[in-house]
């Protein structure tokens, strides 16, 4: 079976490649939008040509899609880069699928939801608050409105061992180096350890499964009791971190206050679970 995998410098792209079997089971075509680190083959998602060069050298069998404009303020000032990566090239990708036989495993998000009713399971409907979040449901409904076989993965906060720094690692290197941290305590969300996503995704190319999943951690948590836990945990100085909201950042983006989902789904259908925070952190950071 041939992979081809979009995004592979990024978290989730390396953790596919390195800490699942996937690379050794089948053949996997690591793509970014530029040639370096775990890409093989540049393809930038929002350019059809590339897409339809790569799909007719590499012919997959599965197309696993974790590109995306991921910075949810900078959507807001480049609206036009934001839909080209995160709806028009979702355009693109269905159609190479469609005409190759691809299956499609695409990664979106859980801002895709207003905040108000988490945690939420696969039947709610979404609101989203945000150009980033719009343009990511969008890219879901071409993906549903088409003739493709496809699994639509929703994800929340990813986290892991990475060189580009993720919720985690930042916390950890500013406490480790005595910066004091303001935190805000009233976005709570459920953070994904990248290796449990990885896994999951894995599991829907192994059980051969299709339509829409929610993949989180399990654990309801804010940026302080990150914080805060991360502290406890290797000893820094707790006195660092302090208390704020949200209401004190002037950013650009409306951000759901509360998501989380409910993975009864992905238990039962993909044999999902999740590892404790506590205990990924042991991992990315021993």
């Amino acid at each position: 079976m041939r992979i081809l995998l979009t995004g592979a410098n990024g978290l989730l792209g390396s953790s596919l490649l390195h800490n699942t079997s996937l690379a050794k089971t089948y053949e996997v075509l690591p793509t970014s939008y530029n040639l370096s680190g775990n890409a093989k083959v540049k393809m930038d998602i929002s350019s059809n040509e590339d897409v339809v060069n790569v799909f007719e050298d590499f012919k997959p069998h599965v197309l696993i899609n974790v590109g995306a404009m991921t910075n949810v303020d900078l959507c807001e000032d480049q609206k036009e880069r934001c839909y080209q990566v995160n709806t028009k090239a979702i355009e693109y990708l269905s159609r190479a699928c469609l005409e190759h036989g691809t299956k499609c495993i695409h990664v979106s998000t859980d801002f895709v939801f207003d905040g108000k009713g988490g945690p939420y399971s696969e039947v709610d409907k979404p609101n989203p608050q945000s150009y980033y979040a719009t343009c990511k449901l969008e890219g879901e409904k071409i993906l549903v409105s088409s003739d493709i076989e496809s699994a639509i993965v929703r994800t929340i906060l990813v986290y892991g061992k990475h060189s580009t720094p993720n919720i985690a690692t930042w916390l950890y290197d500013k406490l480790k180096n005595n910066e004091e941290l303001s935190l805000v305590d009233d976005h709570h969300r459920m953070p994904t350890y990248s290796n449990d996503l990885a896994y999951a995704i894995h599991n829907i190319i192994k059980k051969e499964a299709s339509g829409l999943y929610h993949i989180s951690g399990s654990e309801m948590m804010t940026p302080f009791d990150m914080g805060i836990k991360i502290a406890e945990k290797f000893s820094f100085d707790l006195k660092l971190i302090s208390r704020t909201n949200s209401s004190v950042f002037k950013q650009k983006a409306i951000k759901p206050k509360k998501t989380g989902f409910i993975l009864d789904k992905a238990i039962s259908e993909l044999s999902y679970s999740t590892t404790k925070f506590d205990d990924a952190l042991d991992q990315i950071f021993s």
